[in-house]
């Protein structure tokens, strides 16, 4: 555009001359100025011509291009229906965005258009599985601020001091995180995650984390006798546990999971000492870790245990699910890509995963337990709640354009009586939003 403005102010100076009837200088010749200006003769003759302010220029590059497929409002309307999508925790395929465009505006979508539509306005679509609208109703919200209010005066009541607050959960790694067919450490056959109705069978690393920041041992479980027999870890570096399959005579597993909870709590009261009498223990709503045989060792020992609920949530109240899990594999999967994958054998990588494990620090998982409200430090509970749940959402962060897209998606389905287009929406969403007040 500078050149534009460049040229203009010597054609003027040109034009002047002109309508005086003087002689045109040499340096204001179209040659001339094409070379000051870096441009052609042919273009700056052309320019002398046409009007060049860039309402102009604009107008005249709208007529050369090729007729868009929507208005810019619709496409804000569009737009708005991906961010509501992610708002409330509905399904916003690809499929299901073609198919809203071709319903309510009657225009077909290539891939490659919506693919340049995600981009420029800086979206994303939701999987179907990751995508439940159960998760943001009010009940269910409603349910997660209880649990933590009848935590936190439990813990009150009971003197508990943060130490005193354990959570567990278990997770797997994978061996190639950026490759199609993912595979799972220790997995065999080399299937991938869909072909294998087992996923991460073979190994599973059991996240141990207290409220005071410490974390307990790598504790490793493992169907595969030879992983368990090749890698040795000393008490203070970690723990791998063999749980056999062993079979029954009409040949069905007897509860494989509940051997390896059984011999995770062994280890951590006995072993490793971390779990001491009157701890409260906080843990997702998996069936093995609530077992009747669970149970009772649990109160045994002296311990309390704790099912996060409802259930739904229990990703984004657990410590473990949501974040320390993903600071921790983040980390595994950097250091993992230095290295020739096939190269590194399964025991190199579960050390190179205890590395990480370790390197943790207590400040982070203090951290944690407080943005979980685990920990009180005087919060709102509902507040906390809506934190964990839509954070990192684009219209709660730096894209400002995705709170008026929304708005205008949401005036759109109210000006076209399509207000079950919009129905899942409640009070409290749009508050967090910032749309109300």
């Amino acid at each position: 555009m500078y050149k534009v403005i460049y040229a203009k102010d010597l054609l003027r100076k040109r034009t002047e001359y002109q309508k005086k009837g003087l002689r045109i200088p040499m340096n204001l010749s179209y040659r001339a100025i094409a070379v000051k200006v870096g441009v052609s003769a042919d273009s700056i003759h052309k320019w002398d011509g046409k009007d060049m302010s860039s309402v102009a220029i604009a107008q005249r590059a709208a007529l050369k291009a090729a007729p868009k497929l929507f208005t810019l409002d619709e496409e804000a309307i569009l737009a708005g229906w991906i961010v509501y999508k992610d708002l409330v925790f509905e399904s916003s395929t690809t499929f299901r965005f073609k198919e809203f465009a071709s319903n309510h505006f009657g225009r077909e979508m290539s891939p490659s258009f919506v693919t340049k539509f995600l981009d420029r306005n800086h979206l994303s679509m939701k999987l179907p599985g990751n995508a439940k609208a159960s998760e943001s109703n009010a009940e269910t919200i409603q349910k997660a601020v209880e649990f933590l209010e009848s935590f936190e005066i439990l813990a009150s009541l009971n003197g508990l001091s943060p130490s005193q607050i354990k959570v567990f959960d278990k997770t797997y790694l994978q061996t190639s995180p950026w490759h199609k067919n993912i595979r799972h450490i220790g997995m065999k056959g080399g299937k991938s995650r869909k072909e294998t109705p087992e996923r991460g069978s073979v190994h599973e690393i059991w996240t141990t984390l207290s409220g005071d920041g410490t974390k307990g041992p790598f504790y490793v479980s493992t169907k595969d006798p030879k992983l368990s027999a090749a890698v040795n870890f000393d008490e203070t570096e970690g723990h791998i546990s063999y749980i056999p399959i062993k079979k029954s005579s009409n040949g069905k597993n007897t509860l494989p999971a509940e051997r390896s909870m059984l011999e995770y709590l062994f280890h951590m009261i006995h072993i490793a000492k971390f779990f001491k009498e009157g701890d409260f223990l906080v843990f997702d709503g998996e069936r093995s870790f609530a077992t009747k045989a669970v149970k009772r060792y649990m109160s045994e020992n002296g311990l309390y245990p704790f099912v996060i609920q409802p259930t739904q949530l229990h990703q984004f109240i657990s410590p473990c699910d949501n974040s320390f899990h993903s600071v921790f594999k983040l980390a595994y999967y950097r250091k993992l890509s230095h290295h020739s994958i096939s190269s590194i054998t399964n025991g190199e990588k579960l050390r190179m995963a205890r590395e990480c494990f370790q390197e943790i620090d207590e400040n982070t998982v203090r951290d944690m337990f407080t943005r979980c409200g685990l920990i009180a430090k005087g919060q709102d509970k509902k507040r906390i709640v809506y934190d964990l749940m839509f954070e990192g959402l684009g219209i709660l962060n730096k894209h400002n354009e995705h709170r008026v897209q929304l708005y205008r998606y949401l005036d759109w389905c109210v000006n076209n009586d399509l207000e079950d287009l919009c129905s899942s929406l409640n009070e409290d969403i749009l508050k967090f939003a910032g749309m109300i007040q």
